[in-house]
């Protein structure tokens, strides 16, 4: 049987970085079913997902403003 999984992610493209609100955490339940697991408000971002074997694994590489990059800021499979 099929799983849904939500994926939200919006770190790049927008010059102007924006503060997460205060006391946002990981693991904070942000609506039914939505769970907050990652975020960086320091860096530009974006992810990368790789989708074979009945897998999914993702990859989040932060980009700083002098364009150094972190590849595998955050990661996660399903």
């Amino acid at each position: 049987m099929p799983r849904h999984f939500d994926l939200l992610v919006g770190g790049g493209g927008y010059h102007n970085l924006h503060q997460f609100a205060s006391g946002t955490e990981p693991g904070e339940q942000v609506a039914d079913g939505l769970t907050f697991e990652f975020g960086d408000d320091q860096n530009w971002g974006f992810v990368e997902l790789t989708i074979g074997d009945g897998t999914i694994a993702g990859s989040y590489t932060s980009v700083d403003a002098s364009g150094n990059t972190t590849a595998g800021a955050d990661t996660f499979t399903v």
